[in-house]
């Protein structure tokens, strides 16, 4: 009897949930098109290339990623040891 009344409630939510995706769907689909994005002017375009000759920015965007992404590997390295630590104890 319990394991019917369960199953009655996830139904249920399972139910109301795609009841929202449902209607979460309809309305996007209510929204009018995107407009496509105005092209650059060329001085915008040239300038960036300038730009990007004097300061580059692609490898000072891959440093950073590497930075940050040597720093969150180490955060996960640390919080294991800490743990292997406590449970040494």
């Amino acid at each position: 009897m319990a394991a019917a009344i369960i199953g009655a409630v996830v139904g249920a939510l399972n139910t109301a949930i795609a009841a929202l995706g449902a209607a979460a769907a309809a309305a996007i689909a209510l929204l009018p098109n995107m407009p496509a994005l105005p092209t650059e002017p060329s001085a915008l375009v040239t300038a960036e290339g300038w730009v990007a000759w004097v300061f580059p920015v692609n490898t000072v965007w891959d440093i950073l990623v590497f930075f940050i992404g040597v720093w969150l590997l180490w955060q996960a390295v640390a919080i294991a040891l800490r743990w292997a630590k406590a449970l040494g104890d």
